[in-house]
């Protein structure tokens, strides 16, 4: 993988960061990623491994265009010649900037309603955006925003298409009932 004396190299050839301060965020999936902080900003910089590049190149196109209305999707900071991303060592890399906040849980009745309520406003935002190389999810609803792995997202899709609300994406999820977490 890449080393944070290379990723930092880059982020002073290809972003112009050259007093920006690296700290390595680890849990990365298939990526090493760090936290970059420079002129009181700050932004993600990840690195994925070759056979990943385009992925990673068609998410930060996605979300740059999530930006657009608004939607925090840690918009990608554009090299000095305006690529989403730079290549070193072989490595694909992109800079993000940094989404603050606490991670959502839909542990309550209102955070169910603010994941749903801004995954329509996602694909209203990507309607007809065609990106080869993005990652797509699976669901039954046809959109691509849920595995098809998970009994819960089929229950969510059910209920929504008695709401009249087809797809997961515009879905509220009942409510819990007691003893039962899945």
């Amino acid at each position: 993988m890449l080393s944070e004396e290379r990723a930092r190299r880059c982020l002073t050839e290809e972003w112009d960061r050259p007093a920006a301060r690296l700290t390595r965020l680890d849990g990365g999936m298939g990526s090493r990623t760090w936290i970059v902080d420079d002129a009181g900003r700050r932004w993600v910089l990840k690195a994925v491994a070759p056979h990943l590049g385009d992925q990673l190149a068609g998410g930060l196109a996605v979300a740059s265009r999530l930006d657009r209305p608004g939607i925090p999707s840690g918009k990608p900071e554009p090299t000095t010649d305006g690529s989403l991303t730079a290549t070193a060592d072989g490595y694909t890399l992109g800079l993000l900037a940094w989404v603050p906040g606490d991670p959502l849980t839909g542990g309550d009745e209102h955070e169910r309603r603010l994941i749903g309520a801004t995954l329509a406003r996602v694909h209203q935002a990507l309607s007809g955006l065609v990106v080869q190389a993005a990652r797509r999810f699976h669901c039954r609803c046809g959109r691509g925003c849920a595995p098809r792995s998970r009994p819960r997202w089929r229950t969510w899709n059910a209920a929504g298409r008695e709401r009249g609300r087809p797809g997961c994406c515009t879905l509220i999820p009942p409510p819990r009932r007691s003893g039962s977490t899945r």
